[in-house]
Formats: C-alpha cells, sequence, structure tokens
C-alpha cells in the first residue's frame, strides 16, 4: 500500500539525484545517456533534459544511497554533472 507522509524507520533514507545543465552535451544526447544508463523511458529521459536545459537542473529521481550513487558515477564517467543528496 501505498501512502504519504513520513517513512517509516524501518524503511532505508532515501537520496535525491540531480542532474544540471550540461555545456559538453546536447539534450538529445542526454536524453539518450539517461535511457541507456538508467533505463528510462523516453518521455521521462525527454522532461529531465529538457528541464536540466531550461532550468540549470533537474531531479532525476529518489533512490535508496547505493543506487543513487551509483547511478551518479556511472553519469559522471560519461561526462554529465550530477549531484546526490539525502530527501528532506
Amino acid at each position: 500500500t501505498f501512502t504519504f507522509g513520513a517513512r517509516k524507520s524501518e524503511e532505508p533514507p532515501f537520496f535525491k539525484l540531480s542532474l544540471f545543465k550540461s555545456s559538453r552535451y546536447d539534450r538529445e544526447e542526454v536524453t539518450a545517456i539517461l535511457i541507456k544508463v538508467m533505463g528510462l523511458e523516453e518521455p521521462r529521459a525527454q522532461q529531465v533534459a529538457k528541464q536540466a536545459q531550461t532550468l540549470g537542473f533537474a531531479v532525476v529521481g529518489e533512490f535508496v544511497q547505493e543506487v543513487a550513487e551509483n547511478y551518479a558515477a556511472s553519469l559522471k564517467d560519461i561526462g554529465l554533472v550530477v549531484d546526490v543528496s539525502p530527501v528532506a
């Protein structure tokens, strides 16, 4: 059952993966990278890439820490600028 509100203490903390505007890749390339590396569906990858390009950053998603850090490392290796931070 999905509920809103505070997470139960036995659940692991979640971390936000943010993507920042890329001067190295255009929007289409960022979209393709997000699909390949993270397995995002194309509409979501396009939305994230567009938001990062227009606003300067976009939240890609919220994950447990290990998953967020693994995605971040893979995206950084390709040359994208990302950040992992705890969900407040």
